[in-house]
């Protein structure tokens, strides 16, 4: 399958048993760093897209591209999960600043979104791009309305940028199913951790809040498919709190890398392997935050520790200083840039590659395949599409399943799958008809896979 983390294993009469080996090497950069750094990897790491010293750059195999330049006052970047949208802010025609996109389709060349109906630009901006789905189709944020007060946003080509309420969409999943971010606290002005959803009609719910309402704290990444949210949250008793939330769970609290009750953690990302990346350390004016990795199983620790145990080999130095904070890391968990820091505020980059590798005890291994944890639907290919196009979905076990494709008003266009159906991977081809076997015309449609339990949502188009 071409999207669904499956993972195959080889199953022995012994114990199997799950390793991982790190490698770090230094990230060269065309020109000495200066400024707040950011990067963001395509889902299989083998691109990154980096803002260095106010210039936006593509990296792949060792080579930077130019592409144009970012904002001053912000440093916020993204890459579509296939490499080849980026997503940041720069400079319109009119020198507003102005949440942007850059395609490779289109030679890199900038799109400037523009703003919300009515709004002017405030302090010289209409906002900033944060984030993209898989294929950079929708595009989320921060911009300002008509007030010049700060508002959540989601932009498609159909709809340009639309207010979803609250004050930042920080991130979307790849699958463009959740948006995650944080609104007001209306009763202390500070943040609470929100998430939205993709409805049946294409549109996002309301902001959905994780958390009480008196309290603080933020939404910072997702799942690939939208299923879980981190981020970190505090209700005043306690400090800040890395955690982990699903629907069907609600929040799983992740601790901290010294388990030590007065310290801080956050979560920033979680990939498809389960890393958990993000902080860990003191808060407050002369407290000090670590990168930190979490592992079910393992917990917190500091990604320092995690690495020193687990490299094939340390460069010259690296144990003189700290691993202050995770920059990005891919969707599957392969690849980070992280930065370094010795006493004296000196600072490297390094990548840090993770390769997971399955040492078997015992004899007479046989293959097999592991069914997947949960519900997963990946996207649909070709996409665009003419006339046909393939969609793929695992289950975790056999129950009662509808996959049905919608328009965009909610109408529902054609069933596909309904009934009963297997544990394991399936594929379905879509015609591009209705149930009655006319050709539908060209635009952007939803396919909807549902269980008893679970529904999941992915968009495809059609193009004549």
């Amino acid at each position: 399958m071409r999207t669904l983390c499956m993972i195959l294993l080889v199953v022995a009469a012994g114990t199997a048993i799950a390793d991982e080996m790190v490698s770090l090497r230094p990230f060269e950069t065309p020109d000495p760093l200066a400024g707040w750094p950011n990067a963001a990897f395509s889902a299989d790491g083998s691109r990154m897209a980096c803002y260095l010293d106010q210039t936006i750059y593509v990296y792949e195999d060792g080579v930077f591209t130019g592409i144009g330049a970012g904002d001053p006052l912000n440093s916020q970047i993204w890459i579509s999960a296939d490499g080849t949208v980026v997503v940041s802010s720069s400079a319109g025609p009119n020198g507003v600043i102005t949440p942007t996109i850059w395609r490779e389709a289109d030679g890199w060349a900038p799109t400037h979104l523009g703003s919300l109906p009515d709004a002017p630009p405030c302090d010289n901006s209409y906002g900033t791009g944060y984030a993209c789905n898989e294929d950079g189709s929708v595009v989320v944020g921060l911009a300002w309305d008509d007030g010049c007060q700060a508002v959540a946003f989601a932009w498609t080509a159909e709809t340009g940028m639309v207010d979803i309420g609250g004050v930042r969409a920080s991130t979307i999943s790849p699958s463009g199913t959740t948006i995650a971010g944080f609104t007001d606290n209306a009763g202390g002005g500070g943040r609470l951790p929100v998430y939205w959803t993709l409805e049946a009609d294409g549109t996002y719910s309301e902001p959905i809040p994780i958390g009480g309402d008196e309290g603080w704290g933020e939404c910072w990444g997702t799942s690939y498919h939208g299923d879980i949210v981190v981020g970190e949250f505090t209700d005043w008793t306690v400090p800040s709190q890395a955690f982990l939330y699903t629907e069907a769970e609600g929040i799983r609290w992740l601790g901290t890398a010294e388990d030590d009750e007065t310290h801080s953690s956050m979560a920033n990302f979680i990939t498809n392997d389960g890393k958990v990346i993000g902080r860990s350390g003191t808060s407050g004016p002369w407290g000090m935050m670590y990168a930190s990795i979490w592992r079910d199983g393992q917990g917190m620790q500091y990604l320092e520790d995690y690495i020193v145990a687990n490299a094939t080999e340390l460069p010259d130095g690296f144990e003189d200083g700290f691993l202050r904070w995770t920059i990005g890391i891919s969707a599957d968990g392969s690849i980070a840039l992280v930065q370094w820091m010795d006493d004296f505020w000196n600072t490297q980059y390094y990548l840090v590659e993770f390769e997971s590798s399955v040492s078997i005890e015992g004899e007479d291994p046989i293959d097999d395949i592991v069914s997947p944890a949960s519900l997963q639907l990946a996207q649909n290919y070709p996409n665009p599409f003419n006339p046909m196009t393939t969609i793929e979905f695992a289950l975790p076990s056999t129950q009662s399943v509808q996959l049905a494709i919608y328009d965009l008003a909610g109408r529902q266009v054609r069933t596909l799958v309904s009934g009963e159906t297997a544990a394991g991977e399936h594929a379905v081809v879509w015609d591009g008809r209705d149930t009655r076997g006319n050709a539908v015309p060209s635009g952007t449609y939803l396919y909807r896979l549902q269980t008893d339990s679970q529904i999941r949502l992915r968009t495809l188009t059609l193009l004549k």
